[in-house]
């Protein structure tokens, strides 16, 4: 009989990649699943967006430019139905009018091309951990809410 095996440190973590770019999406793909993530992947807007109708993620690593719309066209479209979502835009053609529109739109990191992978992993860990922290945080004010709740119905009896 095997020994359980350890858990690797992202398997719960869900990140989806969208590039039209074939080389670049596999190595993304590849350089995230070798940490353990699971990844997901679309080569355009419309793609991604089947994708997030079914799927759960945690982080979405977008293109600035797709075929069928833009990386924040696709974050702004996504907005409303997955707002917990950690945005990162991938651009090789970085411009002024583009972050400042990345930064309107609360995109988390707006990253150039060719990328250091070992950076990508780290920003991308950095940005998972904030996620887990805000969640936490939520989850503690609920509790809170429902204790004090009940000790006030208590109170009532």
């Amino acid at each position: 009989m095997e020994p359980p095996r350890d858990p690797l440190p992202h398997e719960n973590e869900r990140i989806l990649v969208v590039d039209d770019d074939e080389l670049i999406l596999e190595s993304l793909v590849s350089i995230f699943e070798s940490e353990g993530f699971h990844t997901s992947y679309a080569r355009r807007g419309e793609e991604a967006l089947r994708l997030l109708e079914r799927e759960s993620f945690n982080l979405i690593l977008v293109d600035m430019k797709l075929p069928d719309m833009t990386g924040l066209e696709l974050l702004g479209r996504i907005r409303d139905t997955n707002p917990r979502i950690r945005k990162l835009v991938l651009t090789g053609f970085p411009d002024a009018p583009s972050a400042i529109e990345a930064a309107n739109q609360k995109v988390d990191a707006y990253l150039v091309k060719p990328y250091d992978p070992e950076n990508l992993i780290r920003l991308v860990e950095r940005n998972l951990e904030e996620q887990r922290q805000e969640l936490k945080y939520m989850q503690e004010r609920v509790l809170d809410y429902i204790r004090t709740r009940v000790r006030q119905l208590d109170e009532t009896r």
